[in-house]
Order: structure tokens, then sequence, then C-alpha cells
């Protein structure tokens, strides 16, 4: 796989981070939790948090968008529906990234070191993984939705 070029890259990942800080500061305070977000850092009580440029959700876009295409491939048969999986891989890679973040900061509330080192790892891993399964999901219920191919059944004869 080609990597994002590093201008790209840079364009796409702020944006990225400080949408991700304010959706999950927002459903942070949905959750009745007092919160208050300046740019990509949260700051809750006694804890501040920051959506570094690795937690902007590029990576998982771009893994998550290559996994659509071979589901596409090797599940559904219209192209329309493969590039609509493709596409909604992008939205897929947004919303776990934010859960991410939502799950780190109310782990960290509880304990700040568990948004570093191994737990924070691993809840990548993890919620990457959610992101895949969400993908399946999703392959498999448009490949259902797909026009029936017609078998035509030939006369014995």
């Amino acid at each position: 796989m080609v990597p994002i070029p590093a201008i790209v890259y840079n364009k796409l990942a702020a944006p990225l981070q400080l949408f991700a800080s304010w959706v999950a500061s927002n459903t942070i305070e949905m959750m009745g939790i007092a919160i208050l977000r300046d740019g990509n850092v949260m700051h809750l009580s006694g804890l501040s948090l920051g959506v570094a440029e690795a937690c902007s959700g590029l990576r998982s876009i771009s893994s998550l968008s290559v996994l659509a295409l071979v589901l596409g491939y090797f599940i559904c048969s219209s192209l329309p529906i493969r590039f609509l999986l493709f596409f909604l891989a992008f939205p897929v890679a947004i919303g776990v990234n934010v859960l991410r973040i939502v799950i780190t900061a109310l782990f960290a509330r509880e304990d700040p070191a568990l948004a570093e080192g191994f737990f924070h790892s691993f809840s990548g891993w993890v919620v990457f993984l959610v992101g895949f399964g969400f993908m399946y999901l999703l392959a498999t219920v448009m490949a259902r939705f797909e026009r029936p191919k017609n078998i035509e059944v030939g006369e014995s004869q």
C-alpha cells in the first residue's frame, strides 16, 4: 500500500482531529459529564486529554477503505454496491475513532494512566476490529439487497 503523501496527510489530519474531539466532547456532555473543549484538547474535571494527530482517524480511514474494497470484491457482486461500501468506510472509520476517544476519556476519568500506554494501544486494535465487523455487516446486508442473478436452467435432453 502506498502511504498518504505528507502534504495531504497534514491537510486532512487537523480538521479530522478537531471534528473527532468536537463530536466526542458533545457525546460526553450528553452523558451528563462536564467537559470543556479547547481546539483538540478536552478538559474533564482534573484531567486534560489531547486528541493527537495520530488519533485523527486517517489510519483507520485508509485501512477500512482497503478492507471495504476486499469485502466488496468477495461479498458484493455489483459495482455500485462495492462503491457504496467503499465510501461508507469513511464515516465508519470516523465513527469508531470517536468511539475510541469517548471510551478513552471515560476510562481516563477513573484512572488517568488508562489514557496512554497499553490500554490506549489496545483500544485502538479493539475499536478497529469493531469497525471491521461493522463493515462486514454492512457488506453482507447490502449484498442481500442486490438484484438476484438470473439463473437460466437448460432443458435436459
